[in-house]
């Protein structure tokens, strides 16, 4: 590759990165194609599209592009979870869970596997997944009432919508802080941050849990 083209690789990746991180999806799509147009067999570059068209909901595109990737460089975590959530959001519930099972033999952390482990778990019947993609709407509206700090009804929905996709981390989270911030009652609370913390790698929770550690140490509750 000539120095003009190393150039606009650069020069275009970097935009595409601020642009993703910007949750600017279309431009970062138009400009990681133009990176490949360039380089196609850019290593991360397939993934990179695919991952924005999954953010775009282009979900054909996005197992597309991140296909390639995996044809190119074999079964990592990434690329299988990757697979299992756009299948997930395909509906494609078998597919979905071949891939989780292939994160979980390929993750690295416990959080990961068993984050993995409940992910297969709704996959495995038509019913666990069907509720699972019910409690999609459910936790968007609790979102939704807790950001008009509608607290019973957000707590009410999240604790309904856990009950069909056991795997939502960012309920436990938002659970918790309802049980710390508005009940004050911090065995709860606890309860719900380390349910989140034992399934993903998210400073929110983490930072949650040192900030009820300390009130637990300042009340001696």
């Amino acid at each position: 590759m000539n120095i003009i083209n190393k150039f606009l690789v650069s020069t275009y990746e970097r935009v595409a990165f601020q642009s993703y991180t910007l949750s600017k999806f279309a431009k970062a799509d138009k400009y990681f194609r133009k990176i490949i147009a360039i380089e196609p067999d850019r290593v991360g570059t397939c993934y990179n599209l695919g991952m924005v068209n999954l953010a775009l909901g282009n979900y054909a595109e996005a197992e597309k592009y991140v296909g390639r990737e995996r044809a190119r460089i074999g079964d990592t975590y990434e690329i299988c979870r990757a697979m299992a959530d756009i299948y997930w959001h395909m509906k494609n519930r078998e597919s979905a869970y071949r891939f989780f099972k292939l994160s979980k033999e390929t993750a690295m952390s416990d959080k990961d596997k068993n984050l993995m482990t409940k992910k297969m778990g709704i996959c495995a019947s038509d019913k666990s997944f069907t509720d699972a993609l019910a409690a999609a709407k459910m936790f968007e509206e609790a979102d939704r009432l807790m950001s008009e700090k509608k607290y019973d009804q957000a707590e009410e929905l999240y604790l309904e919508g856990l009950e069909k996709d056991p795997s939502n981390f960012l309920a436990m989270n938002n659970l918790g802080v309802i049980a710390m911030n508005i009940r004050m009652n911090y065995d709860n609370a606890e309860n719900f941050f380390r349910m989140g913390d034992a399934i993903c790698h998210l400073k929110m929770i983490e930072e949650n849990l040192v900030r009820l550690m300390k009130l637990r140490s300042k009340t001696g509750r």
